[in-house]
């Protein structure tokens, strides 16, 4: 078992018990003394209770930041999409219109072939 200073809280050498009196102010120093130490504890106990709420609240922005990113990311990846299908809708129709074109003159130089 660990030895505890109460120094901080009560002074043990003013504790006298000889006389009636003196009893009555021990047990008075020593009820200040457990108030000081339940004060104390309760200080703790609200340090404590604010940590945890800001660890809490570090947590939450946390998860929202998280939440953002992902979002971003999502509409990233939905605008390369986007790109992508534009660009590929394009090249579907350039290489129809160039076929069309191709068709056209074959037929032109057919038609002047046979002439």
């Amino acid at each position: 078992m660990t030895n505890v200073n109460f120094d901080k809280f009560l002074d043990s050498s003013l504790l006298n018990v000889l006389t009636m009196d003196d009893a009555r102010a021990a047990i008075k120093e020593l009820k200040t003394a457990v108030e000081g130490v339940a004060d104390a504890r309760a200080q703790v106990g609200a340090n404590l209770a604010r940590v945890e709420k800001q660890l809490e609240q570090a947590q939450a922005s946390g998860d929202g930041y998280e939440a953002a990113r992902s979002t971003v990311e999502d509409l990233d990846v939905a605008l390369a999409s986007v790109r992508l299908s534009k660009k590929s809708m394009k090249l579907q129709s350039n290489l129809a219109l160039l076929a069309q074109a191709n068709q056209i003159t074959n037929v032109n130089w057919v038609e002047v072939l046979l002439e």
